[in-house]
Order: structure tokens, then sequence, then C-alpha cells
């Protein structure tokens, strides 16, 4: 029942299913499909760049602590403009804020290890000639 109003619309009465539960339900598929939607758009990209999650309630609001990997500023976007039907669940405001991104390892340097540990391996077996290979370009 969750996973129907994740995306697009919101659950009304009218609804096969949603309109027979109890009120009690009713208002939990509510929350848990309003939560999902925000869960959803902080992956917008698909690259998993948040990391982590806090979730801070203050007096008047909740603060939604972002940690990433990388740029999250796609995901920031999608999820404030997703955030609406949870600020009505919870009646109160629902703020974002992104920590400082945690380094990623870049792949240049990925691949120069790669290289690296391959041209100690091939130090060691006096049977094998090192190869040289040109190095990858960024994309």
């Amino acid at each position: 029942m969750t996973a129907r109003y994740h995306r697009r619309g919101l659950p009304k009465r009218s609804h096969d299913g949603y309109g027979g539960l109890p009120v009690e339900l009713r208002r939990t598929v509510k929350a848990l499909a309003a939560l999902l939607r925000v869960a959803e758009n902080l992956d917008r990209s698909h690259e998993q760049n948040v990391t982590a999650l806090e979730i801070v309630p203050g007096g008047k609001d909740y603060l939604l602590r972002i940690r990433s990997t990388g740029d999250a500023e796609l995901e920031l976007w999608s999820a404030q403009r997703s955030v609406t039907p949870l600020e009505k669940v919870l009646r109160r405001i629902v703020r974002f804020e992104v920590d400082r991104p945690l380094t990623r390892p870049s792949p240049t340097r990925l691949s120069s290890r790669r290289i690296e540990s391959a041209r100690q391996s091939t130090t060691d077996s006096p049977s094998r000639t090192p190869t040289a290979r040109a190095p990858r370009r960024p994309r």
C-alpha cells in the first residue's frame, strides 16, 4: 500500500484499499509514503552520494542532517521539492542541512595504486616483464 503513493499521488479515501483502512492505519500509510518519497529523492542521481541521515527534532521543526560522499546538490534540491507531504503528516517544518562531504578516492588515484601494485608484483617474479600502460583519461 505504501509503495503505491511514494511517487505521484497522495492517499485518498476514495482509493481502493486505502479508504477501507482504519484511521490509524491510514495515518501510518500516509506517513510511510511521505517518508519513502523523501528517501527516494535523497538518491535522485543514483550515485549513492548520501551516506547517512540524522533527524534532529526541534521545537517547531525537524532538521534532516545529510552526510554525503560527494556533491549532494541534486539530492537536496529533489528532497526539498518532495518534503511537503511529510511536513503535513508531521505538522512541522522539515529543514535540510548537508554536512561537509566525505572524500572518496578519485578514480585516477585508484588507477595509479593498481598500476603501482601491478608493478610491484611483476618485480617480485623475475619471469614476467613489466608492461607499461597509458594513463586513463578522466571522464
